[in-house]
Formats: structure tokens, sequence, C-alpha cells
């Protein structure tokens, strides 16, 4: 004879996670957040190294804008303090900028810096580039020599830097150097 044996099994349909599975999902997120924060911790030298290339690029675009405003003006001749003189100085957006062989000068005087010559002035508010460019000294720290302007992104960074040489020579173009606008100087 059969007997039949019936058991009641309680069937329990599983509610949430188990400890052990939340544990596990825990370390895991531990260990990828461990890993990625390097790459989020120090974004301060991207930012710096951004922020000069922008300062090349305005320093670029100044300089070959300025270059185009003055051979429509019949390439004028440099002459000393055309940055004030009305019949050598050209306009942009209603300030005088000092040039130098048919580029933004760097002293804000309009004459040479070289060695041997008369141009010496260095005052960057009235340099014709930092004038072309509109770069704000309150953004950068900008320092100038006869014929040299750097550019940095502030006192604590000397090495995180852009140049711009002024044009030496009648037909000649100024130099504009990004090559220290990298990560490893900008840190």
């Amino acid at each position: 004879m059969r007997t039949s044996f019936t058991r009641n099994i309680k069937t329990t349909t599983q509610a949430g996670f188990t400890l052990i599975e939340l544990i596990v999902v825990i370390v895991i997120l531990g260990i990828l957040a461990a890993t990625a924060l390097p790459k989020f911790a120090d974004l301060g030298a991207d930012a710096r190294v951004a922020k000069m290339q922008a300062a090349a690029g305005s320093l670029k675009s100044a300089s070959a804008l300025f270059h185009a405003q003055w051979l429509v003006a019949s390439s004028p001749a440099s002459t000393s303090s055309n940055s004030s003189a009305t019949a050598s100085a050209i306009l942009q957006e209603g300030s005088k900028v000092a040039f130098l062989n048919g580029y933004p000068d760097v002293g804000g005087d309009g004459a040479a810096g070289a060695s041997g010559a008369t141009g010496s002035a260095t005052a960057v508010a009235t340099s014709g580039i930092v004038v072309s460019s509109n770069l704000a000294t309150t953004d950068y720290n900008i320092t100038a020599t006869a014929t040299t302007l750097t550019v940095t992104p502030d006192a604590s960074h000397p090495n995180c830097s852009v140049t711009y040489v002024e044009a030496a020579t009648a037909g000649g173009t100024p130099t504009i150097d990004a090559s220290n606008a990298v990560t490893s100087k900008c840190g």
C-alpha cells in the first residue's frame, strides 16, 4: 500500500540582499574609489596648463589681428612713444597699441629694446601686446623686460609660463613660446 507522505515545506521569498552580498558590493565600491581617487585628486596642474594655453592663444590671435590691422593702415613706421602719438598709433577697441615692426611691442613705448637700443620701458599695463590681447593682470602674473613678456598663472608657479618676444626686425614676427605650459612644470 502506498502511503502518501506530504510535507509542509514553507517556501519563503527573498525580500532583500544578504549581509554577505552587501559587504561584497561595499568592498568593490571601495576598491573602485581607491583607484579613481588619484585621477581626480589634483586637477590644479591641468587647470594651470589650460589657463596658459588660453593665454598663448590670446597672444597669438592678438598679434595676428594687430598685424592685419597694421597692414590695412598702410604699414605705418614704428616710432618711439607711438602708444601716445596720434599719428602713429593703431587703435584697437579704443585703446592705442604700441607697436614695433608691425606687431604689438612689449615695452609699451614702441621703440626697440634690443641691446644698445633706446627702448626700455617695461610698463606691463601699457605694453602693446597686453593691451592688444586684453590679458588682465588680475587673472595672470605678467612680467616684462624690454623685449620679452612672460605670463604665468600665478606667482607661485614661475616655471609654468608662456613668453612673447617682440618682433626684432622689420619683416620679422614675434615669438610666442608655450613649451613651458605642460603638466610637469605647472604641477
